[in-house]
């Protein structure tokens, strides 16, 4: 997990460092493994799909390098 966000970083970074990187998650262990990572929570929102359960959704942002 880690080796392959840190090489995805990485790549983000060396394509334009000047950009935040933001993803999403659905799984809560993922945002606490996320913030570790220097990301920052940025919404929470729950979903409820036509046919199903609702299910929260983090959207997560790590800053530019400057």
């Amino acid at each position: 997990g880690s080796t392959l966000l840190r090489h995805v970083m990485e790549k983000a970074h060396a394509r334009d460092a000047s950009r935040s990187t933001v993803l999403t998650t659905h799984r809560e262990q993922n945002v606490t493994y996320y913030r570790r990572a220097g990301f920052e929570v940025t919404s929470e929102q729950a979903l409820t799909p036509p046919r199903g359960a609702t299910y929260t959704v983090w959207s997560m942002t790590k800053a530019a390098r400057t």
